[in-house]
């Protein structure tokens, strides 16, 4: 059984965790809270296999109606960035990227928070895959 590193916010102000199951990973992410004024925060799903790259799926928690999804998988360009073809981009989206206020490229916007834990979910119970509930773009 995989067991992936969970991790959001900075050293000082975030969290990390690690969980091998869907449901282990469900608590840590409904734990995941946002003060008040506060930003939502980019999560990282990782596989810690010693690379300097691991696979790694991140997501967006704690904004009501929307978030992102990234894939980093295995090969040297194998990374893609997550959308619904039916939602609209959205402007003004920031995020705690690892501590830093970032704002979320409209087009990146396009993933329901429900989606968005959907994907995770998946990415978890297939050991790393990239999550088949989404639609995914891989042009960088």
């Amino acid at each position: 059984m995989t067991t992936f590193d969970v991790t959001w916010g900075s050293d000082t102000a975030g969290g990390a965790d690690k969980v091998t199951t869907a449901d282990e990973l469900d608590r840590v992410l409904d734990a995941i809270t946002v003060t008040p004024g506060g930003l939502p925060y980019s999560v990282a799903i990782i596989v810690p296999d010693g690379t300097r790259y691991p696979v790694t799926l991140e997501i967006g928690i704690g904004h009501p109606e929307r978030s992102f999804a990234y894939y980093v998988g295995p090969g040297d360009d194998d990374a893609a960035w997550a959308y619904e073809p039916d939602l609209t981009p959205v402007d003004g989206i920031m995020i705690d990227y690892a501590g830093q206020a970032t704002e979320l490229w409209p087009e990146r916007s396009r993933v329901s928070t429900h989606a968005a834990r959907t994907a995770a979910r998946h990415f978890i119970t297939t050991s790393g895959h990239r999550p088949d509930n989404l639609s995914w773009d891989d042009t960088e």
